[in-house]
């Protein structure tokens, strides 16, 4: 597991709508609508935090969920997040 430390990009907005998060980056103005799961994670990154704990917190919130499985979903989505650049790895 990775344990570079994620953060939210300084110049993302955040607009929740029901389940969902609708992130906005004041710079690209690219949006991006977070499905459950990344608004979930979105939310979890409000201070940051390591990739690793991110996976350990939603492996617990899912035990009925392969911990294989959540760890490549959850490492796919915040690469994700990295290249849209509203996610960035902290020094």
């Amino acid at each position: 597991m990775s344990n570079r430390i994620l953060a939210r990009h300084p110049k993302a907005d955040t607009h929740p709508s029901g389940q969902r998060v609708v992130v906005f980056h004041q710079e690209t103005h690219d949006s991006i609508v977070l499905n459950p799961t990344g608004s979930w994670l979105w939310n979890r990154l409000e201070r940051p935090s390591p990739q690793s704990e991110l996976i350990k917190a939603l492996q617990a919130e899912h035990p009925d969920v392969e911990p294989q499985d959540i760890k490549s979903d959850v490492e796919a989505y915040i690469e994700e997040l990295l290249k849209n650049g509203i996610v960035v790895v902290q020094a």
